[in-house]
């Protein structure tokens, strides 16, 4: 959650950002589609790292898709105007309790509680 923290910091300073990357997701473009998969195998790597050895106990790619669509999600409703940084943050932090409820509490902390 401190990378993602680190993004939204960008996003709140750039307004624009937010949009762009709402439409490139949306876009009819091939490209799209290889885009989403580098960004999810990315997250999943966030993931593998932020819960250490207990990523074995979790669907990396699962846990992985859940959290992505939350926050693209949360992305389209600040771009309405329907969302800040703040509740985005907080979104994601309900959806990963809730995804990693099974993991071990102290791996599960490091993953949310940098939110």
């Amino acid at each position: 959650m401190g990378t993602l923290r680190w993004v939204m910091e960008a996003v709140r300073r750039d307004a624009l950002l937010i949009e762009a990357h709402v439409q490139s997701m949306v876009s009819p473009d091939l490209g799209v589609g290889a885009t989403q998969r580098e960004l999810a195998a990315l997250v999943a790597g966030y993931l593998e790292t932020g819960l250490g050895p207990a990523a074995g106990e979790v669907d990396l790619e699962a846990v992985s898709m859940v959290l992505s669509h939350v926050f693209f999600s949360s992305l389209v409703n600040m771009t309405a105007g329907r969302a800040s940084v703040e509740s985005v943050l907080a979104d994601l932090t309900v959806a990963a309790r809730l995804v990693l409820a099974s993991v071990e509490p102290r791996a599960r902390r490091r993953v949310t509680a940098r939110a």
